[in-house]
């Protein structure tokens, strides 16, 4: 996860610490996030996608993995201009295993 969770892509969010539930049996925080600002820059086509994403994801307070996450579309996204149509609902869930 450490090679997609980039520095530029980290400050393109606010986040914010909802609080805490268990998960697999172990504590994790819950941490919101969503799209810094309305007008992020557009360098290369996914930053369409990535700009306008917003959710919730639960941290293992452990080991500070990713133990779930929730993940959706927070605005229209333009597949090519608008030629190919808009991107209206995207949501994307996601739990690990229990360890053992």
């Amino acid at each position: 996860m450490g090679e997609v969770l980039t520095p530029q892509l980290v400050s393109k969010y606010s986040f914010k610490l909802l609080g805490e539930e268990t998960v697999n049996g172990r504590s994790a925080y819950i941490v919101g996030f969503e799209p810094a600002s309305g007008d992020l820059p557009v360098n290369h086509l996914a930053e369409r996608l990535t700009n306008r994403l917003g959710g919730k994801v639960w941290v293992d307070e452990e080991d500070f993995e990713i133990a779930r996450a929730q993940v959706a579309l927070r605005g229209e996204v333009a597949l090519w201009g608008g030629l190919l149509g808009n991107l209206k609902k995207c949501n994307f869930h996601s739990r690990t295993q229990p360890r053992g």
